[in-house]
């Protein structure tokens, strides 16, 4: 499947021993491969968990070599099968790092605002768009991890207002459409029985359901994230530790390191960059990890999914 030994490249949160994005994502040693040259995005140098050197990002240095080694990841999948990554949360703004691969999208029916309309109602949609898909190498803001990929916008929220009833329709839609891979960005604690079986109905359907553990620095993983269905993802920082807010508990399959500069929302007219957590209303903690994988489904298309969740719980 393309997936590599995990080896001891691991990280442990509150004794529960995870595994480290940076130790999947192909490393150049072991594949044998040569990094790929440094793209010339100007913000590259500030996105270390693509590569991270020790630079100082936000007034703090970082340890060189946490990171998910992207330069040899580009260089191995090249993109032959543009993967569908489906974006469920406040819609998604056609930004010019990646709007000539914005598909059509779904608004879910108890989402609220225009029921016509995916364009971002929050910053954090778009924002999630450029971590997985910006443009490499165009001279301009950021890179992505995954260049080739389709973005399929499901906007199950307005705003920041939203519910598991709305998420858990915008997961049937786009698994219905086609979707390989989806990013649930959001978190709730009820971990109600619609949002279970819409995470089951993805995963039947071999499409991979990711989210992120949450962010209230507790010892409980937040839904859908806690379902055995979805892969969950807590967060790393720049120092190769736990991240101040990231959630952890015995759900957690993954632990990626944080993404946090990227696309902006409003480009329509004004087309821009930004960073930092006031950014985006959930920080970015599994978004590269969903771009990895789907790099991986690239290069198995159907087989991705369930093979990562029986690797991880082997």
């Amino acid at each position: 499947m393309g997936l590599y030994k995990f080896g001891d490249a691991m990280v442990s949160v509150s004794g529960r021993i995870l595994v480290s994005v940076s130790a999947i994502v192909a490393p150049c040693v072991v594949v044998g491969e040569q990094p790929a040259e440094l793209p010339n995005d100007p913000d590259f140098a500030l996105q270390w968990a693509l590569r991270n050197t020790g630079q100082i990002v936000n007034g703090h240095a970082g340890v060189a070599g946490a990171d998910i080694d992207a330069l040899c990841a580009w260089n191995i999948y090249t993109g032959l099968r543009p993967v569908v990554i489906a974006i469920v949360d406040t819609g998604v703004d056609p930004h010019p790092e990646f709007a000539d691969r914005l598909m059509e999208g779904f608004v879910a029916p108890s989402a609220g605002g225009d029921p016509y309309s995916t364009l971002d109602t929050g910053p954090h949609g778009t924002h999630v768009a450029g971590i997985l898909a910006a443009m490499v190498g165009d001279a301009s803001g950021v890179a992505g991890l995954n260049r080739y990929a389709r973005i399929m916008p499901v906007r199950v929220l307005e705003g920041s207002s939203g519910s598991e009833q709305s998420t858990a329709e915008g997961i049937i839609w786009a698994t219905d459409h086609g979707a390989d891979v989806i990013v649930v960005g959001l978190q709730f604690y009820d971990g109600t029985l619609a949002l279970a079986d819409a995470v089951d109905y993805a995963a039947a359907s071999d499409a991979l359901v990711i989210a992120p553990a949450g962010h209230d620095d507790v010892g409980q993983v937040a839904f859908p994230a806690a379902f055995d269905a979805c892969v969950a993802v807590s967060s790393t920082d720049s120092d190769d530790h736990l991240a101040w807010f990231s959630n952890f508990g015995p759900e957690v399959d993954l632990a990626a390191r944080e993404a946090i500069e990227s696309t902006r929302a409003d480009l329509v007219v004004n087309p821009g960059f930004a960073g930092g957590l006031s950014a985006a209303a959930t920080p970015g903690r599994c978004f590269t990890v969903t771009a990895w994988i789907g790099l991986e489904r690239q290069s198995v298309p159907r087989e991705v999914a369930s093979g990562l969740l029986d690797e991880l719980a082997a």
